[in-house]
């Protein structure tokens, strides 16, 4: 396992110390070393993407893993969905993190999934402004008011909005909030304030507005999310296309060089240095760097 995180170190462009420790942690979750590789692979993509450390992204992943029941085969699509909505709604994928670690236990028990729940964190922190952590803790809120019979009987009563079923069990929420969103343009400012106030509170009451309006948008941006599920393998090959992701990179391998001490890893750091060099001094100066086949024409010359 050990031999698989420096080299997944070295292609990844992470320091060796962060892949260790990540592997440490996933090895913790349990699974066997395939799954433990894919998912410190995974937890290295997202890294790259957000801008954050191995140990942090590892933690998110488990967390969704936990609360959604994921296995790590999932955890690509996963990613690759997440990216793709933070990509359509100019919200960062640490933003969206930040949300998800706030509200998914919530959500998920109101039977909300994960690709509704993402599509309303982008639409509530791209349409506001807010924090992910603001977001996050504001949908918590909402969902947990929704399970409360003093809120279902209002509206019920008010708002002509059944939040049970036929079975007289609770309907997911988001279903209860489309069915909102179906009569919110019926409704006067004086109904829609109130109706802000009885699912978001004093504190929260501005982000209702948002989510029942929006909520159309909420189900095209779940639904796109699934057609884009590899989009995080797009976007951690863009980011590792640059200086600081290949010096990392050499760094990896040249772990790995002193730990097998052998022939061929040696040859495998000279290559790698070789062609990395050559890639920053061609970023550096504006040119595009010559290809490996370009490299061995003009080596045999």
């Amino acid at each position: 396992l050990t031999t698989d995180m420096l080299r997944l170190a070295a292609v990844d462009g992470r320091a060796t110390s962060e892949t260790m420790e990540s592997a440490q942690s996933w090895a913790r979750v349990g699974g066997d070393r395939k799954a433990i590789n894919e998912e410190v692979r995974v937890s290295a993509e997202a890294a790259n993407i957000a801008n954050m450390h191995m140990a942090e992204t590892s933690k998110q992943l488990q967390s969704l893993m936990h609360i959604y029941h994921l296995e790590a085969a999932d955890l690509d699509g996963t990613l690759g969905s997440l990216v793709s909505t933070s990509l359509k709604y100019n919200v960062t994928l640490e933003e969206m993190f930040t949300g998800l670690d706030r509200s998914a236990a919530a959500a998920r028990v109101a039977g909300l999934s994960l690709a509704e729940l993402q599509g309303m964190i982008a639409v509530v922190v791209g349409t506001t402004g807010a924090t992910g952590s603001t977001t996050g803790n504001a949908l918590k809120y909402i969902f947990q008011e929704l399970n409360k019979s003093e809120v279902q009987q209002t509206l019920r009563e008010r708002y002509k909005v059944e939040t049970l079923d036929d079975h007289l069990n609770q309907k997911p929420a988001g279903q209860t909030l489309g069915d909102l969103a179906g009569v919110w343009g019926t409704l006067g400012d004086r109904s829609k304030q109130m109706l802000g106030g009885t699912l978001g509170g004093r504190f929260n009451a501005a982000r209702v507005p948002v989510v029942i309006e929006e909520y159309p948008q909420i189900l095209k941006l779940a639904i796109d999310a699934q057609l884009g599920l590899n989009s995080a393998q797009t976007a951690n090959a863009k980011i590792l296309d640059t200086v600081k992701a290949n010096m990392a990179g050499l760094r990896a391998e040249y772990d790995r060089l002193i730990m097998s001490g052998n022939v061929l890893s040696k040859v495998n750091f000279g290559a790698a240095m070789g062609r990395n060099l050559m890639h920053d001094a061609a970023n550096l100066f504006g040119g595009p760097a010559p290809s490996d086949a370009e490299v061995k024409q003009k080596r045999d010359l």
